[in-house]
Parts: C-alpha cells; sequence; structure tokens
C-alpha cells in the first residue's frame, strides 16, 4: 500500500518511519526543504505535491493544531486535507492523526471526507509508543470507513488484542481530550496525595507505592512532582477546559500551578541558603528527546531567575536555540564547558546526564546540586 505522510516534524517523521516498517511503500510530504532533507535519509521524501500523491492508496495527515484562544486551530489541517483530495486518486482514504478540536472534528473530516484517527505519542518517543499502541480510536460518519483505517494502521496483524473504537469524529476527538485530561489529573491527585501525606508526616512515596499496587487504581501517571509539560497534556486541559463541567478539570490546573510554584519556591529557597554566584540549568526541553519548551521547568527556572543577581547559565543538548535562553539574561554553554566551575546546577528535566553527574560528584569545591526531580 502506498500511503503519503503529510508533515514531516518531530511526529510526522517517526510516524512516516513507523508505516514503512509496517510494510507500506511511504513517501513523506512536506513544504519545508529542512524536514524533507532530515528524513530523506531514511523514507523517501519530496517537496513536489503531484510526486508525493501520485498513484497513492492513502495519506496521512500529521500537520500542527496550534492553540487558538481556546481552541485548536484547524487550518493547516484543512489546506492539507483540501490538496490531498484534490490529488488522490478518486476514493483514496485521508486519514487525520493530527489532534483536532472536538467543536470542529465533524466539519473537518466532513468537508474533505476524512478519517479521524489520533495517535497517543509523547515527543521523543514517537516511535516506540506507536509500537506499543493499545487501542485504535477512527472516527468516520460511515462504519465501512474503519477498514480503511484498519489497513492503514495495520491493526489486527500488528495489535491483535488492541481495542478498536468506532465513532463519529467530535466523539473520538473528544475521548482524545478526555484521555489526555484523565492522565493530566492523575499527576495533580498524586501531587495532592504527596503534600497531604507530608502533612500527616508519613512517606509521600511509599503512599504513592501503596495506593498505585491497588489494582483498581494502577501507577500510571500516579507520580507526584513537577506538572506535564510538553505539546500534548498541557494543550488538551486547556482545550478540555474551555467548555463548561463540574470543576473537577479546572481543579486540576489550580493543582498543576500550586505543584509548579511549589517546585519553583524550593529551588530558590536551595539557591538562598548557599553562597552562589554562578548557576548552570541543565536541560531546557519539557523532557529528554522531546523538542518542545511547553511547561518546561528549565525553562521556568529561567523566567524566574531573569533579573536576579545570580549569573546564569544554560546547557541543554536538544538542540534549544541560544535566541531562547538569552531573552531571560542567561548564557547558553556548550558541552564542554567546565560544569565544576559554576556553584551550582539546577536539573531542568527528569533525566541526569552522566558526564556531570560524575562531574559534579568529583567536584571538591562544594558544589550545590539541585535535582527537583528526585
Amino acid at each position: 500500500m502506498k500511503v503519503v505522510v503529510v508533515g514531516l516534524g518531530k511526529v510526522g517523521n517517526p510516524l512516516a518511519m513507523y508505516l514503512q516498517v509496517l510494510g507500506h511503500d511511504v513517501i513523506g510530504f512536506d513544504v519545508n526543504a529542512n524536514q524533507v532533507q532530515m528524513l530523506h535519509r531514511e523514507v523517501r521524501s519530496t517537496l513536489d505535491p503531484h510526486e508525493a500523491y501520485s498513484s497513492a492508496d492513502a495519506a496521512v495527515l500529521i500537520v500542527p493544531t496550534p492553540e487558538d484562544g481556546d481552541r485548536l486551530s484547524s487550518k493547516y489541517v484543512r489546506e492539507a486535507g483540501e490538496e490531498a483530495r484534490a490529488l488522490l486518486p478518486k476514493g483514496a482514504p485521508i486519514l487525520i492523526a493530527s489532534t483536532l478540536d472536538p467543536r470542529d472534528a465533524n466539519e473537518v473530516c466532513g468537508s474533505i471526507d476524512a478519517i479521524y484517527t489520533p495517535v497517543f505519542i509523547r515527543l521523543g518517543s514517537v516511535f516506540e509508543d506507536l509500537q506499543n499502541q493499545k487501542y485504535l480510536l477512527v472516527g468516520a460518519f460511515d462504519k465501512a470507513r474503519v477498514a480503511d483505517a484498519v489497513r492503514v494502521w495495520k491493526w489486527h496483524s500488528n495489535h491483535r488484542t488492541g481495542m478498536l473504537w468506532h465513532a463519529d469524529p467530535c466523539t473520538v476527538a473528544c475521548a482524545k481530550m478526555a484521555i489526555n485530561a484523565s492522565l493530566s489529573s492523575r499527576i495533580a491527585w498524586a501531587n495532592d496525595i504527596s503534600e497531604r501525606a507530608k502533612a500527616f508526616g508519613a512517606d509521600p512515596s511509599l503512599v504513592l507505592q501503596m495506593v498505585a499496587e491497588d489494582p483498581r487504581i494502577g501507577g500510571g501517571y500516579l507520580k507526584a512532582g513537577y506538572p506535564p509539560g510538553g505539546p500534548c497534556l498541557p494543550r488538551d486541559l486547556d482545550v478540555w477546559t474551555s467548555v463548561q463541567g463540574n470543576g473537577i478539570a479546572e481543579a486540576v490546573l489550580i493543582g498543576h500551578r500550586a505543584a509548579r510554584n511549589r517546585v519553583i519556591a524550593k529551588i530558590l529557597e536551595d539557591l538562598a541558603a548557599k553562597p552562589v554566584r554562578s548557576i548552570l540549568v541543565v536541560g531546557l526541553t519539557y523532557k529528554e528527546g522531546g523538542l518542545d519548551w511547553t511547561n518546561a521547568l528549565g525553562m521556568e527556572i529561567l523566567k524566574e531567575l531573569k533579573g536576579t543577581e545570580y549569573k546564569v547559565y544554560a546547557y541543554d543538548r536538544e538542540g534549544t536555540p541560544a535566541s531562547m535562553v538569552e531573552k531571560f539574561g542567561a548564557t547558553k554553554v556548550e558541552a564542554n564547558a567546565p560544569f565544576n566551575s559554576f556553584d551550582a546546577i539546577i536539573v531542568g528535566f527528569l533525566g541526569y546526564p552522566e558526564e556531570m553527574a560524575k562531574q559534579a560528584k568529583d567536584n571538591s569545591r562544594g558544589l550545590l546540586v539541585i535535582n527537583p526531580w528526585k
């Protein structure tokens, strides 16, 4: 089956490779030459829409749906979908893998006769998450279109025990939002358990482990700490709370803000307790391998330290532009920087670079290492 993947960004690139591993004849298409060149090393790709869609059997759209106020914009999905429908052979299915706003999903899919099959992934582990996806949501007005989605994702042959759900696109989009909002709420609830356990004088870590052992609850996402970052959970929770509910989702947002403030306050308290002049913030993206800065702790730390008496530096191996660091009055350093020359190191994401850990451990100057993730 010849499948066109439209949009070769942080998700589209590994998605194209995944579909190729499934056995499809994949061609990637994007209007950005850099993205095309990057994927072309692994999967055939092009800037020419006619070359991409010529004799194709299906198209998968994975283009951005950025926040626009309290909604997700479907502008790029519509544009890509209209072009795909005009150039694809008649009857070839269009699958939308981008996240759609439930309020637009039916109209968007209906206008281009598309099937909505959202993907559940994390940046930095897209390929692995696609391999391990446990269920397939298919949003289509005609139940017969489910077969098209199954053929593209090769669902029955590669996910034999995976659940498959079919509904209209709006219902599927709503379920996708609800799933991510639920995951976000688990993190907020874990933080609430942790704070109350400490107030009772209990060990919060053990309490959470015991709660997670209850099979009715489980341990997935039941971890206290800094609130979720990245392009999925925060954005989907924002959209989820844009319509009226009973207040629980809004309480999750309040809980996340409180957790963020507690983490930042503890970092500032630790810095004030030592004679610190120079600070190195390690890791600026929301997670290792995920090139996104939404709610990223490292960037929040830079924001808080802007205008203080500290000399602030940042190290990041994920590709954060120096201009993003400099707007907070900080200086980006490279991997060969003498890390033991700073007074304090703050770990910005979960995952501590081994070379820094060794230098911190061997340091004899009393380097202050602040790791909010431990």
